[in-house]
């Protein structure tokens, strides 16, 4: 009777950058590559009257993913660098538009390259929302800002199934000079971490303070957009910085079987 070994796979999840060793004896080794998350764009500012309030900023969209083998047959080291998560958007000012984020820096593993994820743009002055980031090949779409003016909406989620972060909520529409700020839209997951949440928007009818902050995303995802100001002289709210790109590697080690 014959035995069927079947390999032990071993896993490792590189971040950073550097040059990856293969392990004595490995002759492949598979590598899921995922680029950094972009930034979620800032909420807009406010100013005293009807349809003065700021809108959301949207979340950003995840890294793109690409998997590759390689082989390592007489290969010393690979050289490997993971891309940077895009950086936070600024709030807007004082009837001034929020910032954009940043967008993912891509990532590599030696000739294989994964794109970073698209930014949220920032949210508006008495005007429309920030809309999410656009994923790329093998990316999520980020979620957009809520509108403010004369309607205080929520922002929206990702496009994907699993992992995203939570939109945030309107501040809602009391009476026209009393709006409430748009939500934060949502980050956009990865196959490695979970997207950013957004910001609430400030309530229609106060405080001039934000309840929740945006929050940055996982390995490889959107951070959360920042939450518009309600109709007063008052500032929005940031948003969060993408997650790091990462890698990560499966190879069997001879002689280790299940």
């Amino acid at each position: 009777m014959s035995t069927l070994n079947i390999p032990k796979f071993t896993f490792e999840t590189l971040t950073g950058s550097g040059n990856w060793v293969p392990p004595k004896g490995v002759r492949e080794v598979e590598a899921t590559i995922v680029g950094g998350g972009g930034g979620g764009g800032g909420g807009g500012g406010g100013a005293p009257g009807a349809g003065q309030s700021g809108s959301g900023g949207g979340g950003g969209a995840s890294g793109e993913h690409v998997t590759v083998i390689f082989s390592t047959v007489g290969v010393s080291s690979i050289a490997y660098a993971c891309g940077s998560g895009g950086g936070a958007g600024g709030a807007g000012g004082v009837s001034g538009n929020g910032s954009n984020g940043g967008t993912g820096g891509n990532s590599y593993f030696e000739r294989a390259r994964a794109k970073g994820g698209a930014l949220g743009n920032g949210g508006l002055f008495a005007s429309g929302p920030g809309s999410g980031g656009n994923g790329t090949s093998g990316g999520s779409n980020g979620g957009n800002g809520g509108t403010g003016p004369s309607t205080g909406a929520s922002g929206t989620g990702s496009d994907a199934n699993t992992g995203g972060g939570g939109a945030g909520s309107g501040g809602g529409f009391v009476s026209p000079g009393i709006e409430g700020g748009g939500g934060g839209g949502a980050g956009a997951p990865s196959i490695f971490g979970n997207g950013g949440n957004g910001q609430n928007g400030q309530p229609a009818g106060g405080p001039n303070s934000f309840s929740n902050s945006s929050t940055a995303g996982g390995l490889g995802a959107g951070g959360g957009g920042g939450g518009g100001s309600r109709s007063n002289a008052n500032t929005g709210g940031a948003g969060a910085a993408g997650g790091a790109g990462a890698i990560r590697l499966r190879y069997a080690v001879p002689g280790e079987n299940n």
